[in-house]
């Protein structure tokens, strides 16, 4: 039997900041042929944050503006989490099925034009959201491989956010006055959120052990294709909607372990690096001349993750035009359809002294101006969001870890102005 995932991605990579064994989480029985789990956790976290007093406009920016104190008690990076897996073995084939529920604590916004992760609603008789975020089959053998069919987590930029050590808190707040799903964490504020995507993906087994490269794996995946949406309007005031799609995302990511992590005494970790391609169309109809009628989208990440002794350390960065910056594809473009520019990174320190890590982290993600943007929007557009974390995280038990962050997040326009946001956000995570 191929050894089976016992939790979500984004859990597992929480766990393995703590050090923890994600292959023993879980609570597992066998039922006939299937062998079942269910996993998750629960987390809360009391948030403050301090809001820039200045004027300024950053378009797309991620620091709190307007003045005030808001507080709030709220979920962090990772929203609570319920994930069922069932797994057999049947004939020639590892079967398996994955189903994940991410609930927030917070009310949000049900006005029919938003969904799980829109803005928070904290207002009296209130409700959660439920975001579905895994829903897919995997068939395959150790042999050759898998493959998976459903809704997961990308591949582009995944395991950026797995190695983030604010997925075991809160990171940059967005919001903190009313709380959505999640927080920030360093999503655009070091890397582009990998998202949840329909997709069909191929994974080989580790290839062929380099010694202390260890083995490479190789996964590949057709995706369903994300709107960029509309970047302008025609002189007739029509929207430019950049939604037709004739092809599918396409990502890939190639990934190993090296030295310890790879049985190798001594210094180890992990070596990756992903790309995505996408083509979007402007809507039928709506062609006009001076206008781009597509957007080319592409993007390239990498990084590595070193561990020896006490001291963990991670570093990232990637590369793309068209990519857009936060999530995928948003201000991917300008007004006429051209390719903005995005690139940024982020770094990580991370020492473990007994049960508690101690861990510093500056994360950046820019976007390019182009000169219809200058034109269009007098310098404002988003040039930098950065952040700078210091976090403490202390397992109380092998399952409850208590957290505590402060945050400085920083938004840059192309003018110069600039908004400052300082937060800090204390509370507790549990794993089962």
């Amino acid at each position: 039997m191929m050894k089976p995932k016992k939790l979500s991605l984004a859990i597992a990579g929480a766990c393995a900041f703590l050090g923890a064994s994600a292959a023993n989480a879980g609570i597992g029985f066998k039922a006939g042929e299937w062998d079942l789990d269910f996993s998750g956790n629960v987390n809360a976290f009391y948030t403050y944050a301090s809001c820039d007093d200045s004027t300024a406009v950053v378009a797309g920016g991620l620091a709190c503006s307007g003045g005030g104190e808001p507080v709030s008690v709220r979920s962090g990076l990772l929203p609570s989490a319920l994930v069922l897996s069932a797994k057999s073995r049947q004939g020639a084939f590892d079967v398996g099925v994955t189903l994940g529920f991410y609930p927030g604590i917070n009310s949000v916004t049900a006005d029919g034009g938003g969904n799980a992760n829109s803005p928070g609603s904290p207002i009296a008789l209130g409700t959660t959201g439920i975001d579905m975020r895994q829903n897919f089959l995997t068939f395959g053998d150790a042999s050759w491989g898998t493959i998976k069919m459903g809704r997961d987590i990308g591949l582009f930029g995944s395991d950026a956010i797995l190695s983030d050590m604010t997925l075991l808190g809160v990171g940059s707040t967005s919001t903190n006055a009313a709380p959505s799903n999640t927080s920030l964490g360093r999503i655009g504020l070091g890397y582009v959120y990998t998202d949840w995507i329909p997709q069909i993906t191929y994974s080989t087994p580790k290839l062929q052990d380099f010694g202390f490269l260890g083995g490479p794996q190789l996964s590949v995946s057709v995706m369903t294709p994300l709107n960029a949406g509309s970047t302008g309007t025609t002189a007739t005031g029509d929207p430019l909607n950049y939604t037709a799609n004739e092809t599918p995302m396409f990502q890939a990511k190639l990934a190993f372990d090296y030295g310890a992590a790879a049985g190798s005494p001594g210094l180890g970790g992990k070596i990756w690096a992903s790309g995505l391609y996408q083509q979007n169309e402007l809507t039928p109809g709506v062609a006009v001349a001076g206008f781009n009628d597509e957007i080319d989208s592409w993007g390239v990440d990498g990084g590595f993750k070193a561990n020896l002794g006490i001291l963990e350390g991670v570093v990232y960065s990637y590369y793309g035009k068209g990519l857009g910056t936060i999530g995928l594809f948003i201000l991917a473009a300008d007004n006429t359809g051209a390719e903005r520019k995005s690139y940024g990174g982020y770094g990580q320190l991370a020492a473990k002294l007994g049960a508690t890590k101690i861990g510093v982290s500056y994360g950046t993600s820019r976007l390019s101006e182009t000169d219809a943007d200058r034109a269009a929007l007098g310098g404002v557009l988003l040039k930098n969001n950065e952040s700078y974390v210091v976090g403490v995280y202390h397992a109380l038990t092998k399952s409850l870890n208590l957290v505590a962050e402060y945050i400085r997040t920083n938004s840059e326009n192309h003018i110069g102005s600039e908004i400052e946001e300082d937060a800090i956000a204390v509370g507790a995570i549990l794993f089962f």
